[in-house]
């Protein structure tokens, strides 16, 4: 029993005809298969535009005046996951990485991060011409928010004090993982360790006025547009 397990076991080493690589990269099949499955992305879009709220919403202009829900991208998540196209965000994201490292080999950038499902949203635009590079979702969040809380502390008669900013930004997170903000998320985390919904209304309310509903609606058509 100790001779079959060790032989089970053991490993041969060969420390004299050692490999050398002989060459580092894609292979030219590896992004034949990239363009495929980019192709038939393109081609997805273009038969379900229509009838898939998800792919819709960035046809039907002005789209920000129209809602985008988590829901939305689980149907198309699941339509995109079915046989024949078997595709996931992770597997279409590597596609894309992969077609364009192959046709700028001095652009050497990899994104090891894990996708998240709201990463299609960047997947879509950058596939229907909206946008001309193809950056991670929650980036593109970032970039909006930023723009969009320079441009009210630069119009308000006083800037978001330093708590309504940290609100915002957990507004901001939110929206960047699930699409939109609603009522109702404030009774969970992170927004219910703060105090959820009790607490950033009265933030939000200056001279029996509330801001909230108003930023809500701002920030979830801005992020996601």
């Amino acid at each position: 029993m100790i001779e079959s397990a060790r032989r089970e076991r053991e490993q041969l080493i060969d420390h004299i005809n050692l490999d050398t690589v002989s060459y580092s990269g894609y292979s030219s099949q590896a992004a034949d298969n990239a363009e495929k499955v980019i192709q038939s992305f393109k081609e997805f879009i273009e038969q379900h535009k229509d009838d898939i709220q998800a792919l819709s919403f960035f046809y039907q202009q002005p789209y920000q005046r129209r809602g985008l829900t988590f829901a939305m991208l689980e149907e198309l998540h699941q339509a995109l996951s079915k046989p024949p196209l078997l595709l996931t965000t992770e597997k279409l994201w590597n596609a894309y990485e992969r077609v364009n490292q192959v046709k700028d080999e001095n652009k050497k950038k990899k994104n090891n991060s894990q996708r998240q499902l709201t990463d299609i949203i960047s997947l879509i635009k950058f596939a229907v011409g909206l946008d001309s590079e193809l950056k991670p979702f929650a980036e593109q969040v970032d970039a909006k928010f930023k723009k969009w809380i320079f441009r009210h502390n630069a119009r308000r008669s006083t800037a978001f004090t330093e708590q309504q900013t940290q609100w915002l930004r957990l507004i901001k997170d939110h929206i960047t993982a699930s699409c939109t903000i609603e009522h109702g998320d404030f009774d969970y985390s992170p927004f219910s360790d703060h105090g959820g919904l009790q607490k950033v209304w009265g933030l939000f309310t200056n001279e029996n006025k509330n801001e909230l509903d108003s930023l809500m609606a701002e920030m979830n058509q801005e992020l996601i547009a």
